[in-house]
């Protein structure tokens, strides 16, 4: 299965010499997606720290699957001492880096890398995290059906297709 070996390739370690290569092969990618760092009408934020190989499959897994939307990345990088910044240094179209001084934790991370989001709809999406087909089209579209909805959420499964989460509560 692809997703298995991808997610067993995005728990080893990553050189930054891999990280930067990886990171070149995804902005070619990149030039033939939906990605619009110009008027994005959806921002997907994606908080790290370290990890770089777990980023760089997220990204790839974003800019692999079509969408009707136009999007951009945003990935706030809290102090990331890996191979991350060197990867995310490489100009990728639609998807930008912003590098804090230091590390804000998750939270903070999250909220200071959505400022810098410009699309009309926010998604936060962890970099451990491979997306699946048709997955940003379902999201926005229940938020499209109905103007009181103000959040969707995804169904999470395993990579061996187990479901780790589906629905929440939120509390006031």
């Amino acid at each position: 299965d692809d997703s298995r070996n991808r997610s067993s390739a995005a728990s080893a370690s990553c050189t930054r010499e891999q990280a930067v290569a990886w990171a070149h092969a995804l902005a070619g990618l990149a030039r033939g997606s939906a990605l619009d760092a110009d008027s994005p009408e959806v921002s997907i934020v994606v908080p790290v720290h370290n990890q770089a190989r777990f980023t760089l499959a997220c990204l790839e897994s974003i800019v692999q699957h079509q969408t009707r939307f136009r999007f951009e990345v945003v990935v706030g990088d809290d102090a990331s001492t890996d191979a991350t910044a060197a990867a995310l240094s490489v100009p990728i179209p639609g998807i930008s880096h912003v590098r804090h001084e230091h590390n804000l934790g998750f939270v903070r991370n999250c909220n200071a890398t959505a400022a810098q989001a410009k699309g009309r709809y926010v998604v936060f999406l962890n970099n451990d995290t491979l997306v699946l087909p048709n997955w940003l089209d379902e999201l926005v579209a229940v938020l499209e059906r109905d103007e009181a909805i103000g959040l969707s959420g995804s169904k999470l499964v395993f990579p061996d297709g187990r479901l780790q989460e589906c629905g929440a509560i939120v509390w006031n």
